[in-house]
């Protein structure tokens, strides 16, 4: 669920300190949406969390939005998607 193909101005990549390659977890059945609030609630200001997925995941990029919070997806290649968090400030 990209707004735009273009990256949002906030999404400089130094600024990612979180990542979590949920790719293996979503193949076995489980969900990483506990795990991603989580460390969208610990961000610092600025700091930016790193999903990456095997599909865009849209009901959890809403769920954040739905708080305030930044998201943005792109797709980087066949069965991979790196979707951005960034606390809302």
């Amino acid at each position: 669920m990209t707004d735009s193909t273009e990256r949002p101005e906030w999404l400089d990549e130094a600024n990612i300190v979180e990542r979590l390659d949920a790719r293996d977890m979503i193949a076995s059945g489980e969900h990483p949406l506990d795990q991603v609030l989580a460390g969208i609630q610990k961000l610092e200001s600025g700091k930016i969390f790193m999903l990456v997925s095997p599909f865009t995941p849209k009901p959890m990029i809403e769920k954040v939005r739905a708080t305030g919070d930044l998201a943005w997806s792109e797709q980087v290649g066949p069965g991979e998607f790196k979707t951005y968090y960034k606390r809302g400030d």
